[in-house]
């Protein structure tokens, strides 16, 4: 039961800005660490990789499943089998996600730490911090399916947010999305390599307990 490759659909931090020119790493001070720490405390969508990660595995992993005859033929004989199975394989991906996300939160805080000041760190904590910015923050999987920032924020709140978005620190920001958005979804599709045998080895266990249970049941 293998299931092929999934990209994770990350959602926008901040609302898209025209690119800056490239960023050079420069070392970070020890407040620079502290700061960008603190922002990916506060914006780094933990969650939303989580869901997204296993919302495509688990519909990936069920169509694989639905092209194999003998398995459709089992499922139809036992309705609960296909959810038992997906369920146990996507259990065991949460494992593996909640694992591999500290060290993306590193690395995004090495990211803003080397290409931001401790000023700019410090404007974009006090933005994200603030009610603007907490609440782009909840809104983040709606924008990131598309939704309006003009119709979650009201005019005085969009005039602030686009304010921050001009701003050095926001320009910097976006510019570096795609690069952590990139990093992101290769080490992810990379940890669900690497694990899938586990994965795999949990979904055959959790289909096999289930089915010898249906049987029981027959008897």
């Amino acid at each position: 039961m293998r299931a092929s490759q999934v990209s994770v659909l990350i959602g926008s931090f901040i609302m898209a800005t025209p690119p800056a020119s490239a960023l050079a790493a420069t070392p970070a001070s020890s407040s620079s660490n502290s700061l960008a720490s603190r922002l990916v405390d506060l914006t780094f969508p933990a969650e939303m990789i989580r869901r997204d990660a296993e919302k495509a595995y688990a519909a990936n992993f069920r169509a694989s499943l639905l092209r194999n005859p003998r398995a459709q033929a089992a499922m139809q004989r036992m309705p609960g089998l296909l959810d038992t199975i997906v369920n146990a394989a996507t259990s065991k991906l949460d494992q593996v996600l909640i694992a591999l996300i500290p060290s993306l939160e590193r690395s995004a805080a090495r990211s803003y730490a080397a290409n931001l000041t401790a000023g700019e760190l410090q404007d974009a904590v006090t933005f994200y911090s603030g009610s603007v910015g907490r609440k782009l923050l909840a809104a983040t999987p709606t924008i990131a399916l598309g939704g309006d920032v003009r119709k979650i924020l009201a005019p005085a709140e969009l005039a602030e947010f686009s304010a921050f978005s001009r701003s050095a620190a926001g320009q910097k920001i976006a510019s570096l999305k795609p690069g952590q958005t990139n990093e992101i979804s290769m080490a992810v599709n990379h940890a669900l390599q690497v694990a899938e045998p586990q994965i795999d080895a949990a979904a055959q266990s959790a289909g096999q307990a289930y089915m010898r249970a249906h049987q029981s049941k027959g008897r």
